[in-house]
């Protein structure tokens, strides 16, 4: 996966991630990093913002903490371009998977298990553009790679992965 090549040839402590489609503010990575620097985490998220094509603002996404992996395991709320990780944190267990809409919720859900704490800057340095084109918006896709999370990569029976799958896909209408 090109993110993990990414990643494995990168030179600095930190790796963040922008998406194609996404905007970073242009004081993200230094906020995020003081962040970070100040509450001792390993891993941090900040809120953002979702933008249509014409960067119309459509709704808004609120960064928290987290603790254990079960509070995240019904909702994903970590957006990929809000991520700033230390690079030492990524290795042969803890990386992207193979998936094509949900790699990066298993990695939080991994290093959630792993006993690391996922910090929130609760301010949107981020906005992630939802185009009608991007991968994220196939549905038949997302419910595919969703059970792939629970029953593949967190090992969860086939029903409680098509009651989690149920759970996360609820959240998502609600927001």
């Amino acid at each position: 996966m090109s993110r993990n090549k990414g990643i494995h040839i990168a030179k600095g402590k930190y790796i963040a991630f922008l998406d194609a489609d996404d905007v970073w503010h242009e004081s993200k990575i230094s906020k995020q990093i003081d962040f970070m620097k100040k509450f001792d985490f390993k891993i941090s998220h900040t809120s953002y913002e979702i933008i249509n094509e014409s960067n119309k603002v459509l709704s808004f996404r609120k960064a928290r903490n987290f603790f254990v992996y079960e509070e995240l395991l019904k909702s994903c709320d970590i957006g990929l371009s809000t991520v700033i990780i230390e690079k030492n944190i990524i290795n042969d267990e803890l990386n992207f998977t193979n998936l094509k809409t949900k790699e990066d919720f298993v990695l939080w859900l991994k290093i959630l298990r792993s006993g690391l704490v996922i910090g929130a800057l609760d301010e949107a340095l981020s906005y992630w553009r939802k185009t009608k084109n991007s991968l994220s918006s196939s549905t038949l896709q997302k419910f595919k790679d969703g059970y792939s999370v629970y029953r593949t990569y967190m090992n969860y029976n086939p029903i409680k992965s098509l009651y989690l799958l149920f759970c996360l896909s609820l959240n998502y209408l609600v927001k």
